[in-house]
């Protein structure tokens, strides 16, 4: 959901400057982030440097920010409430 938010035209990859202007939207005041992150946030994702960033390098990056052990916890949690009661 997150990289769907981020991927604007919906192109499949995502531009720095559409990230950045999307993390900073004012439609969002309690998600703005300051730009000087979410720049070094692009950079993390951008292992080509080439401005744009695709599904998988947006993926690796976003799971070494909330820990592996945070997403393990989420798939457990997710799993649960698929099954039948």
């Amino acid at each position: 959901e997150v990289f769907l938010f981020l991927d604007k035209d919906g192109k499949g990859k995502l531009n720095k400057a559409d990230v950045i202007k999307r993390l900073n939207n004012e439609d969002y005041p309690l998600e703005i982030s300051p730009k000087h992150v979410t720049n070094m946030r692009f950079e993390e994702m951008d292992w080509g440097r080439k401005g744009k960033v695709g599904f998988r390098e947006f993926l690796f990056a976003f799971m070494s920010w909330v820990g592996l052990d945070d997403a393990d916890d989420y798939i457990k949690v997710e799993m649960l409430q698929c099954m039948p009661v």
